[in-house]
């Protein structure tokens, strides 16, 4: 974990912290390097050294995420609603029902 400094363009305090690191998954083959801003804001990279693949996720701090997969296709998932959409592909995703509770079903268009 990094501990440094985050500047806003108009103002600049060393007080905010930064966070960042890099994890390994041995299973899949799979390097995250990620790192968090002063507003909660992580952005993560992947890679998979066995397939090349690379990967982009940012999550908001109200959870909210987006990215691109492996094929470069964007993505949204919205944490209030528990929806998650490809754009690049049609497929959706919803996990909480009118009730609020939780199931996973996927629509492709």
């Amino acid at each position: 974990t990094y501990s440094g400094t985050a500047q806003t363009s108009d103002y600049y305090d060393s007080s905010y912290e930064v966070d960042s690191g890099t994890s390994y998954d041995w299973e899949s083959g799979n390097t995250y390097n990620w790192s968090t801003d002063a507003s909660g804001t992580t952005t993560v990279d992947g890679y998979n050294y066995r397939t090349g693949s690379t990967w982009e996720t940012t999550i908001e701090s109200d959870g909210d995420m987006s990215g691109y997969d492996s094929d470069y296709n964007y993505w949204e998932y919205d944490r209030s609603t528990g929806s998650y959409y490809n754009y690049g592909t049609g497929e959706s995703r919803s996990t909480y029902d009118s009730y609020g509770s939780s199931y996973d079903t996927v629509y492709d268009y």
